[in-house]
């Protein structure tokens, strides 16, 4: 594959897939890959949000498999590097790249999982990234996150599920907007630094119409701060 000169291939160190990142656009770290981790079910239907270049995704396939991905993400050239992934992985009959909108993307309650690494930053949290790219994919500025869960509810089936990570800070606003699209919070875990340096950051699982008793799960501390294959 003929690549531009930003870009390069880096291996996922799973399932013998690879991914091609760009040092000019947003980068994913570590958050991405525990998220990929952390389900404990195969699913057959695969959704991701907020896709970027596809690490969630593509990671989740090399652990589990599925018969199907759809990678959602509304960056043109985000986009463009994902679909590039798919066709170096060989996976252009299994997996969808589409450079849509969230809020306009209708999945058709058709997914039993869907995947969000999001946004993190409210609009009016502090500082925000003058690089639009980045700041897209650091901030609420395309999509808060009531309007991810929102998508996320009307793509899943009844019983799906659906995972996101986010900042510890905004426990309360998850369980909120989950609760309010009619996803129950069923598994909760939570990250913290290298060397006990404290909680920041919740993997979550929710499943769609079903309630289930709501199971902590131990703290788990995450030893490296990026992830590059």
């Amino acid at each position: 594959m003929q690549l531009s000169d930003d870009k390069k291939i880096e291996d996922l160190m799973v399932g013998g897939l690879k991914i091609i990142q760009s040092d000019d656009l947003y980068r994913f770290t570590s958050d991405a890959v525990l998220l990929a981790r952390f389900p404990q079910k195969k699913h057959k239907k695969v959704l991701d949000l907020c896709a970027g270049s596809g690490v969630v995704g593509l990671h989740y396939y090399g652990q589990f498999g599925a018969e199907s991905l759809t990678f959602v993400e509304i960056q043109q050239k985000l986009s463009q590097m994902c679909r590039e992934s798919v066709t170096l992985n060989g996976l252009d009959d299994v997996a969808t790249v589409l450079n849509v909108d969230l809020k306009e993307y209708s999945g058709q309650a058709k997914f039993d999982a869907v995947f969000c690494n999001p946004p993190y930053k409210a609009i009016d949290s502090g500082f925000i990234p003058e690089n639009q790219s980045l700041a897209i994919c650091r901030a609420e500025v395309k999509c808060t996150l009531f309007d991810i869960v929102k998508c996320a509810s009307r793509s899943l089936c009844d019983g799906g599920r659906f995972y996101m990570c986010h900042k510890s800070e905004r426990l309360t606003d998850v369980i909120t907007a989950f609760k309010e699209n009619k996803i129950e919070p069923s598994r909760i875990r939570f990250i913290q630094g290298k060397g006990n340096t404290g909680v920041y950051l919740l993997l979550i699982e929710g499943v769609k119409g079903r309630r289930y008793p709501l199971k902590i799960e131990g703290v788990f501390e995450n030893n490296a701060t990026d992830f590059k294959g």
